[in-house]
């Protein structure tokens, strides 16, 4: 007997709204000035904020469009390559390879507790809100 999933998550548009909200939050933070003389949590708090903003942009995209991770990784790294592009090119901010690398940690850091934990059930729950 399959059980009964809660309404909300049982529309996949819904995901999609969010990642594409998330999308477009991240990329305004990406390329809103830094104060210089501001000062962060901790050392390399960037590289840990492009992880976790990683992390999250990885499970929203992956649950709006399952079954195409290979996809969903080239095309998080090309946006994260392109933000770094951009902002060393356009947004007076400096690109760095390494903010590249801790986008990439993110991501994997996502797929990894999503197959090698029990978080392989979001998965197959993904897989059956998109054949609604």
């Amino acid at each position: 007997m399959q059980t009964k999933q809660p309404h909300f998550m049982q529309n996949i548009w819904l995901y999609r709204g969010l990642a594409a909200i998330a999308y477009i939050i991240a990329t305004f933070l990406f390329f809103s000035p830094i104060d210089p003389n501001g000062g962060s949590l901790f050392p390399h708090f960037d590289k840990f904020a492009h992880c976790i903003v990683f992390f999250g942009l990885t499970g929203l995209t992956e649950f709006s469009f399952n079954k195409q991770s290979k996809r969903i990784v080239i095309a998080l790294l090309c946006y994260g390559a392109l933000v770094e592009i951009l902002q060393g090119a356009f947004f007076n901010r400096q690109a760095s390879f390494y903010d590249l690398v801790a986008d990439a940690s993110g991501i994997l850091l996502f797929y990894l507790l999503l197959t090698k934990t029990k978080l392989a059930c979001f998965r197959s729950w993904a897989a059956a809100q998109s054949a609604h």
